[in-house]
């Protein structure tokens, strides 16, 4: 395990993660090229429930969406390794949405950067990176943030607490006796075939207003604790909010996952089980609490 100095030292030296160096076949080598991935405060985690009279206060964030949402665009990017979507609202000049963290030790605004998925390889299967009480879900969407005290992501993710990432875990639409909110997903499902191969765009205007619900469902209990990028460089800079309410995905998109989106331009690997196995908590701080 990497002493605190050194990841210090490294994340100033922070360099770009090539996709020849790494995959989802052999996250344990991630380390040979990527030395923070053997570092401390490693993510995922397994996510225990605790008694809100047992745990610290969560304090309420405060979440702010930009005008235009109305009439957005959407970009996807198959990167080799997941589905990225950007967000656009009609006023570009404004993120989709921030985060603010009304006091120390989180204190400050995060910038909405991108929406990243992690599934599995078919139903049934642990597709979620991160767990809650030992259980995995089908998918995992995260929503990535960055603290606008260093003006980019770049900059951001070189510094403790430099991002937040929002989680949520997700499960196909099947029938079941308790109804989940569902996902939404913007008709993505109509064109994700473009997303087969790597490298590959989309653009498609959307009504963004879903997301303010998402958002608002999301946020209302969620698990709180200091982790990691969940792919190399690993660095250990993130404030992650787990949200602890499961969302219903379509299942005709999730299987969409399993079989239209690919590693190479050729379409010859499929882009399945993209998440990292649970890492070591090492007895870390995990808050957990409805809002008020």
């Amino acid at each position: 395990m990497l002493a605190w100095a050194l990841v210090l030292q490294l994340l100033q030296l922070h360099a770009d993660a090539p996709l020849e160096l790494w995959n989802y076949d052999d996250p344990a080598a991630w380390k040979t090229h990527f030395p923070l991935c053997d570092g401390p405060l490693q993510s995922p985690i397994d996510l225990v429930p605790t008694p809100c009279s047992r745990s610290p206060q969560i304090e309420r964030v405060k979440v702010d969406f930009a005008p235009g949402l109305k009439n957005g665009e959407i970009m996807g990017m198959n990167t080799g390794r997941n589905i990225k979507l950007f967000f656009r609202p009609e006023n570009i000049t404004a993120p989709l949405m921030q985060l603010t963290f009304p006091s120390k030790p989180k204190f400050g605004t995060y910038r909405f950067l991108e929406m990243v998925f992690h599934w599995g390889e078919e139903l049934g299967d642990h597709g979620s990176e991160h767990t809650i009480d030992g259980k995995f879900f089908d998918a995992e969407v995260q929503m990535v943030f960055f603290s606008d005290r260093y003006g980019t992501y770049e900059e951001a993710r070189k510094h403790p607490a430099g991002l937040t990432i929002v989680a949520v875990p997700l499960s196909a639409d099947l029938d079941r006796p308790v109804p989940h909110l569902t996902f939404p997903i913007f008709q993505l499902d109509v064109i994700l075939e473009d997303l087969a191969p790597v490298n590959s765009t989309i653009l498609i205007e959307a009504d963004l207003t879903p997301m303010m619900g998402m958002m608002q469902t999301a946020l209302t209990r969620y698990y709180s604790y200091y982790g990691s990028l969940t792919a190399p460089p690993c660095n250990p800079v993130v404030l992650w909010l787990v949200s602890s309410t499961e969302m219903s995905l379509q299942l005709e998109f999730i299987v969409q996952l399993y079989a239209e989106i690919f590693q190479d331009d050729l379409l010859g690997r499929k882009l399945v089980m993209n998440r990292r196995s649970i890492q070591p908590s090492m007895r870390r701080v995990v808050t957990v609490c409805s809002e008020p």
